[in-house]
């Protein structure tokens, strides 16, 4: 896979994640659903479980599939969100180190995924992923689509929303396609 495709790979995922948006948990906050349901599965997780990164490799699987069926995409299967940011920092992408790069004019590319880092039963740890649908620099913001979120921005929530998030929340930003093998300062 060359470079010029991971920004194609980046946002044919993220149009495979806005496609999603309106899907909810049913019942409503019980990690289940059928559309759910089908985000767990593809990371080979049970229904019931926190589902935003199972969301997003599942996007990335079935935009990755439209050119490589039946191939795993370039992109950890998992629904535990620490494990993405450990495995870009093992694979070598290009993530930049906080929003304050942003600022000094590093771009983020739509679909390029977001993390949150906050407190998980009293341990600190990356505890939320989405999709960046767009960088607004001059408001320090970014526009996203997530999984397992509400319009109040939990990351337990009930369905596929979009949202506009504060940059200044980002712990991190992941790139994957042709980053993971290592090409880094390709964008």
């Amino acid at each position: 896979m060359g470079v010029a495709e991971v920004p194609s790979l980046m946002s044919a995922s993220l149009d495979v994640a806005r496609g999603q948006v309106g899907v909810r948990e049913d019942p409503l906050n019980s990690n289940e659903g059928p559309q759910v349901d089908a985000y767990l599965r593809s990371v080979g997780m049970a229904p019931g479980l926190a589902w935003c990164a199972a969301f997003c490799y599942w996007c990335i699987r079935e935009a990755w599939w439209w050119d490589h069926f039946g191939q795993d995409p370039p992109f950890i299967r998992t629904a535990w969100t620490p494990s993405i940011w450990s495995w870009a920092q093992g694979q070598g992408l290009e993530y930049w180190a906080s929003p304050t790069d942003v600022h000094l004019g590093r771009e983020v590319p739509d679909g390029a995924l977001f993390l949150l880092h906050g407190s998980v039963e009293g341990v600190r740890r990356v505890n939320h992923v989405g999709f960046v649908a767009h960088l607004d620099v001059q408001r320090a913001t970014i526009g996203t689509v997530e999984g397992n979120t509400n319009p109040a921005g939990s990351r337990e929530g009930g369905g596929v929303y979009e949202r506009e998030r504060p940059l200044q929340d980002v712990y991190r930003f992941v790139m994957y396609g042709a980053g993971a093998t290592g090409q880094q300062g390709a964008f």
